[in-house]
């Protein structure tokens, strides 16, 4: 956060330090159950960074440098929140099967964090996709994953889950920048409407 206020030249040594403090907390902490909510934090540290490239990308006259650097920071951001998903995705099942100790997160809260990490990796992808230019192959790919994404959890939360209702949005706005008006249009009509 205090990175994405700073200055352009004050920015790097902050996004660093953010990154760091994930690293040595990973390293001084090495058997605390709750390491993968920190991994987590970390990629979406790099996803953060990503966006605000990619935002001043779109309003700096000489964007090449900041559109290259924003793609970087989404791809490794994207590459990070994979590899939780893939450890959320060995690690469900094995909570199922015991109770957890201590601090250990639930198979309910390891599968809610899962979920919210598909949410955060369709983000990533959107925010790639638009990198690139209109109706290019490359943004129709990105989006088309974000899609693929999205869809997935929306098929195991429940309608009144808030989670639902944001993949819900996320998932209409990709359908329209690909075009697919009806979808994206049946897609917000699923939106619960709040009390």
């Amino acid at each position: 956060a205090h990175a994405a206020q700073a200055s352009p030249a004050d920015r790097e040594p902050l996004w660093q330090a953010a990154r760091q403090a994930a690293a040595d907390f990973e390293r001084d902490r090495a058997a605390s159950p709750r390491q993968i909510l920190v991994r987590v934090q970390d990629a979406l540290t790099v996803a953060a960074r990503g966006e605000l490239l990619r935002l001043e990308a779109e309003l700096l006259p000489d964007s090449g440098r900041s559109l290259d650097d924003a793609k970087s920071a989404f791809r490794e951001a994207s590459r990070l929140l994979e590899q939780r998903d893939e450890e959320l995705t060995r690690e469900i099942p094995q909570r199922h099967r015991q109770s957890p100790r201590g601090e250990d997160l639930s198979a309910e809260e390891l599968t809610n964090l899962q979920h919210h990490v598909r949410y955060q990796r369709s983000r990533v992808q959107l925010g790639l996709a638009l990198c690139y230019e209109p109706e290019s192959d490359d943004r129709i790919a990105m989006l088309t994953q974000a899609v693929d994404a999205l869809q997935q959890p929306l098929t195991q939360l429940g309608a009144g889950d808030p989670l639902a209702d944001r993949l819900r949005i996320q998932l209409a706005g990709c359908y329209r920048l690909l075009g697919n008006f009806a979808s994206a249009g049946q897609t917000l009509r699923e939106v619960q409407p709040s009390a």
